[in-house]
């Protein structure tokens, strides 16, 4: 079947070109992740090199895909940091001495 412009492929192109805005909405800039989680620029930096959310490199520029951020940011786990640290020691145990002892 064929659309006003007599291209029976109109359709399909409109419909893929939307699909492919939308996955592109997904990727973002380091000031773009910043502004969405209201943080500032150093904060999506320390979150990289902590390895609490995932970024992907693409010739040298640092893209983060939301669905992989949205879900690190969920599960809370981080290779490195307070979380990691405290998750594989036990917290100490404070003794105070008595008194006269």
């Amino acid at each position: 079947m064929k659309d006003a412009n007599g291209d029976g492929n109109e359709g399909l192109i409109r419909l893929l070109q939307a699909a492919a805005e939308l996955e592109a909405a997904k990727w973002f800039t380091r000031p773009g992740l910043a502004a969405a989680l209201q943080v500032s620029v150093c904060t999506v930096d320390r979150m990289v090199a902590s390895e609490e959310i995932p970024c992907v490199r693409v010739r040298g520029r640092v893209r983060f895909y939301v669905p992989d951020v949205v879900e690190a940011l969920r599960k809370g786990n981080r290779k490195f940091g307070r979380k990691a640290a405290l998750a594989g020691n036990p917290k100490p145990e404070i003794r105070i001495p008595k008194e006269g002892a």
